[in-house]
């Protein structure tokens, strides 16, 4: 349990303030990663292109749940 004033976020590791461009000011976000699949074959071989997926970064804007995807 968190014994302190700070506000919750700052303890939640899924968690994070940053502006978000539709609110127009610091909002809390919530962070998760999905695997998307590669965007060409170039990056792996022919015979696993359908099996490849990348990690991509996701953040929610808690106000207005504007969701915007992190690529590399």
């Amino acid at each position: 349990m968190v014994t302190s004033d700070a506000p919750q976020y700052l303890f939640d590791p899924n968690k994070t303030v940053a502006y978000c461009e539709r609110c127009g000011k610091d909002t809390v976000h919530h962070l998760s990663i999905r695997l998307t699949s590669t965007a060409d074959g170039n990056e792996v071989a022919p015979g696993n292109a359908k099996f490849a997926k990348r990690p991509v970064r996701r953040t929610v804007c808690s106000a207005c749940e504007t969701e915007i995807l992190h690529d590399r």
